[in-house]
């Protein structure tokens, strides 16, 4: 019992000064020193569950498990990518009902060169990338990439993307929201013309354990998945929309200037959603990340418990919901503090930065978006090489 309390004592105090100069300090003399590099250094806590604290017992396991994870989702996705289709595809690119948009950075260029020979057979594939990181692939992938787009286009070539970065304060998380806004911009009018039912955004370094499910989804316009005010959504990183929501994503960009970045917001932000679509939301986009009032959801909450204790006071969040909307949500930050009480979350970030995943959600279920459960095809860790 006294050596699991103090295991735990310690892994604390490792968890929540992994980041700051102690943190590093603390790596630097063991690696001086001889003892090798820090697990936090093979593996970030980030990448972890919050609630993971035991270092020598449960932290350990979890990282065995999510490293091996990793291993068999990158080597199922090259078994996949270097063998031939099957002989049941055929051609569909003048029929296809998917266009798969890829912006930022190209990862995984080799990979990714081996996927886009695939799919461009079952998906119109679009790309917003930075002219300065695809100069940098070799010319042999870069012909690859560029034979099996339909369009490629560069940020340093946009005068628009230009001016937005340098008149306004555009942090890491908001570049890639701002480049959708520009594709969407560059694109719409084509995908409409063509006859496209549902745009896929991912990036390019994303593995799949099941990319048959996906490849067939692409193939189908991800009818089964997919429609007007219903998307799928691993967070911020991977989704797919149906083309007659796009204005609410392309609108995206100017809310989180407006909003989300906006005084108001950050002394006190929250204003309610609709509670059906907080408990909708689970699995598919990451909402509990947001503040809510302690009243909702108790003052300690995590991700385990979120979701039960919203429900077990849904009704209170939907009479708070719905007398706001009576009084046209003309609350300003100090009004909204006194009616709705103390503010908690799962997951506490700065509120005078973006952060791209929290408000990301937010801003879904505050258009009606519903977001479906990613595990459905997303099933694939992220690849970190």
């Amino acid at each position: 019992m006294r050596k699991k309390f103090i295991n735990k004592i310690r892994a604390n105090i490792n968890i929540y000064t992994n980041k700051t100069f102690i943190g590093k300090l603390r790596r630097i003399i063991k690696k001086f020193l001889g003892f090798g590099p820090s697990r936090y250094q093979e593996w970030s806590i980030e990448d972890l569950d919050d609630e993971v604290l035991d270092l020598d017992v449960t932290l350990k396991g979890e990282l065995f498990y999510r490293k091996n994870l990793c291993k068999l989702s990158i080597q199922n996705y090259k078994n996949y990518i270097y063998k031939e289709l099957p002989k049941t595809k055929s051609n569909h690119s003048n029929s296809t009902k998917t266009v798969s948009l890829v912006i930022g950075d190209l990862r995984s260029y080799e990979l990714f060169s081996c996927w886009m020979s695939k799919t461009e057979k079952i998906s119109k594939i679009f790309i917003y990338t930075n002219k300065s990181t695809f100069d940098k692939i070799p010319k042999f992938y870069r012909k690859i990439i560029e034979k099996n787009s339909i369009d490629l286009k560069f940020a340093e070539e946009d005068k628009d993307y230009i001016n937005i970065c340098t008149s306004k304060k555009v942090e890491r998380g908001i570049h890639k929201f701002l480049k959708l806004n520009r594709a969407i911009h560059h694109w719409e009018r084509e995908w409409i013309n063509n006859n496209i039912e549902t745009i896929f955004t991912l990036r390019s370094d994303i593995g799949f354990l099941n990319p048959f499910l996906l490849e067939n989804a692409m193939e189908d316009g991800f009818k089964f998945y997919v429609s007007k005010g219903s998307i799928i959504s691993r967070s911020d990183l991977i989704y797919a929309f149906n083309i007659a929501d796009i204005d609410i994503f392309r609108n995206f960009i100017e809310k989180i200037f407006s909003f989300y970045l906006n005084e108001d917001w950050i002394r006190y932000p929250f204003k309610p959603i609709h509670p059906k679509y907080i408990i909708q939301s689970k699995g598919g986009v990451r909402i509990e990340w947001n503040q809510f009032p302690t009243k909702y959801i108790g003052i300690n909450p995590n991700k385990y418990n979120f979701f039960e204790r919203f429900s077990s006071n849904y009704h209170l969040a939907l009479d708070d919901f719905k007398k706001f909307e009576e009084i046209n949500n003309k609350m300003d930050a100090n009004e909204r503090k006194i009616f709705f009480g103390e503010l908690t979350s799962t997951r506490f970030q700065s509120y005078k930065s973006f952060a791209s995943e929290r408000n990301f959600a937010d801003y879904l279920l505050r258009n009606g978006l519903f977001a479906k459960n990613s595990n459905e095809l997303f099933s694939g860790p992220i690849l970190r090489n």
